[in-house]
């Protein structure tokens, strides 16, 4: 399966990810509003609205916790590249609400806020929410190897 250049050896939530992340990214970066393309994207994909602001939500915030810009590959590469690739880890790891917010997977922890957001937008994409993820890190995924 191919969606939007991205190989599928990922789950379908996964891909979705990528290519709303990486619509966000184009659209920030040429100062437009993101919000209205994610959502115009997510219903193509077969997506919620809701689920395209949890997004955005989501990626605001971590860049935010980051202090600076999530780095995305090109809409036509066909690969994942490394912040994608944490965000979906941070997806596939986020615990549910009432449950610590430090794992084996993120030992650091994340802020309640984030920690919702991915909860959020893993609830909306129809993953059951079982720890996966793409790589399985020894450190931080935000940070380089």
């Amino acid at each position: 399966m191919l969606i939007g250049g991205v190989e599928a050896t990922l789950e379908w939530s996964d891909l979705v990810a990528v290519r709303l992340l990486r619509r966000w990214a184009i659209c920030r970066g040429n100062a437009n509003n993101p919000l209205p393309r994610m959502v115009e994207l997510a219903k193509a994909l077969g997506v919620s609205p809701e689920a395209a602001v949890a997004l955005a939500s989501l990626f605001q915030l971590t860049e935010g916790c980051l202090s600076r810009a999530l780095h995305v590959e090109s809409c036509l590469s066909g690969s994942i590249g490394s912040d994608e690739r944490a965000v979906l880890l941070l997806i596939a790891s986020a615990p549910e609400p009432g449950r610590p917010l430090a794992s084996e997977t993120i030992p650091h922890g994340l802020s309640g806020a984030l920690a919702w957001a991915a909860w959020t937008v893993r609830r909306l994409l129809g993953d059951p929410g079982h720890a996966r993820g793409p790589i399985a890190p020894v450190h931080c995924p935000f940070t380089p190897a």
